[in-house]
C-alpha cells in the first residue's frame, strides 16, 4: 500500500515514492559517457594523495629523530644553566650564613661587655668591689 498518493491523478501518473529511482536512473542514462571519463585522473589523484599521507608520516618520524639530539643537547644545556644557578644561590646563602655567624659572635661579646660592666662601674654597681666589707654586719656596710 503507497503511503502517498498524487493530489490528481490525471496530472502525475504514477506515485511520489518512484520519483527519486527516476531521476537518479535518467541521470544516469543522460550522463554515462561523462562517469568513467575522470577515472584515471582520479585514481592518479588517490594514489598521490595516499602516497604523501604516508611520506608526510615518514618525514615527521625522520625530523623528529633529528630534532631529537638537538633537543637533549639543548636540556642538558638548560640543566647546566640551572645548576650554575642553583650553585651561585648555594654560595650567597653560605656568604649570608657566614654575616649570621659573624653577628652572632658580635652579640655575643656585647654580651660580656654588658656583664663585665656590671662588675666596674660606678658607685651604684652590683658588686661594689672598692668599698666592700665584709665584716659580719653586711654587705656594704662602711667602716669608720
Amino acid at each position: 500500500m503507497p503511503q502517498h498518493w498524487p493530489l490528481r491523478p490525471l496530472v502525475i501518473a504514477g506515485r511520489v515514492n518512484d520519483h527519486a529511482k527516476a531521476a537518479v536512473r535518467r541521470i544516469l542514462h543522460d550522463e554515462w559517457r561523462h562517469f568513467l571519463q575522470n577515472a584515471l585522473r582520479d585514481f592518479l589523484l588517490l594514489v598521490l594523495k595516499i602516497f604523501a599521507s604516508v611520506l608526510r608520516a615518514a618525514l615527521q618520524r625522520f625530523l623528529f629523530l633529528v630534532n631529537l639530539p638537538l633537543q637533549v643537547g639543548l636540556g642538558f644545556f638548560v640543566e647546566l644553566v640551572s645548576l650554575g644557578g642553583e650553585l651561585l644561590l648555594q654560595g650567597i646563602n653560605f656568604v649570608v650564613l657566614g654575616f649570621q655567624l659573624v653577628a652572632l659572635g658580635l652579640e655575643f661579646l656585647a654580651q660580656r661587655i654588658q656583664v663585665a660592666l656590671a662588675f666596674v662601674a660606678a658607685e651604684d654597681r652590683l658588686f661594689n668591689i672598692d668599698s666592700a666589707n665584709f665584716h659580719s654586719a653586711g654587705i656594704g656596710a662602711q667602716c669608720g
